[in-house]
């Protein structure tokens, strides 16, 4: 999966790749849209992979190194599991799809887990290498994977559905709240001091986590003010409060966003090059 940033608007590139003995596969989540993520990705590649060992060799053994999703599974064909617990699980049609093919095989194959990234030279641990690699270097190829169908005969009898997210079927109560904190921060009168009740809020400083000590704090800190759109620049500023220029504080013309910080300015330019 190509990290997109923290919220439902930003485009995702999510990839899967199998395989087996008569050859591999690597499809896209294309059609998932933005609500595509990792998980789906796991999964549509064991269901795949369950596809191939149902139509091919009898008592075959499904590699995997998504440790949840096998453990889910493989607790399913022993007892199966409530209705309630399928309705919260994220990505549970494809759940449902998967325990469908398994336990619906006349010789179910075996899951198993293989831990990720080791240097192991058993088959199976070579077998998951290949595949990892297939399905990150798919994301710069010229001719793009193809879009597998979404499992839309798997869904629950009532799914949301959004132009952007497709069928909703992570937590509705986190989807609502972003999309109405989204129409709250868009309104031209919004800043926080007139949306937050300050007064309600604990006013002492939080007690230090244990990782703010170490020689990476601050590049952890900055990360995650990034990747949660919190960084202070100057656009970020303009947009929320109307208080600051939005152009770039060093005498570039270009708006001052974090690409053209960390990327195209000649202040972090020369920095760059100094410390490499």
């Amino acid at each position: 999966m190509v990290p997109a940033r923290v919220n439902f608007e930003c485009v995702r590139s999510v990839t899967f790749a199998v395989t087996a003995v008569s050859g591999s596969l690597v499809g896209s989540l294309d059609n998932y849209a933005n609500g595509a993520t990792i998980l789906h990705g796991e999964l549509y590649g064991l269901i795949v992979a369950a596809l191939l060992a149902r139509a091919g060799v009898q008592n075959s053994e499904i590699h995997s190194d998504h440790l949840n999703a096998i453990r889910i599974i493989n607790s399913s064909l022993v007892s199966p599991l409530p209705s309630h617990s399928w309705s919260t699980l994220p990505a549970r049609s494809l759940y449902r799809w998967l325990s469908s093919i398994i336990s619906s095989s006349p010789t179910p194959p075996t899951l198993s887990h293989i831990k990720a990234h080791m240097t192991s030279s058993s088959l199976p641990a070579q077998a998951n290498a290949i595949v990892n690699a297939s399905a990150r270097q798919s994301h710069t190829r010229l001719i793009c994977p193809y879009p597998v169908p979404s499992a839309t005969f798997t869904l629950d009898t009532f799914s949301l559905y959004s132009s952007r997210l497709k069928f909703v079927e992570s937590p509705v109560l986190s989807v609502l709240t972003y999309i109405l904190s989204r129409s709250a921060a868009a309104n031209p009168t919004f800043t926080p001091r007139n949306t937050l009740a300050l007064p309600l809020y604990d006013s002492h400083a939080p007690p230090e986590h244990p990782y703010v000590r170490t020689p990476y704090a601050f590049l952890a800190l900055v990360q995650l003010y990034a990747r949660s759109q919190q960084l202070d620049t100057g656009s970020v500023r303009f947009t929320r409060l109307g208080n600051a220029s939005p152009w770039c504080r060093f005498g570039c013309k270009c708006l001052e966003t974090l690409h053209h910080l960390f990327v195209k300015c000649h202040r972090f330019a020369e920095m760059h090059n100094r410390l490499s």
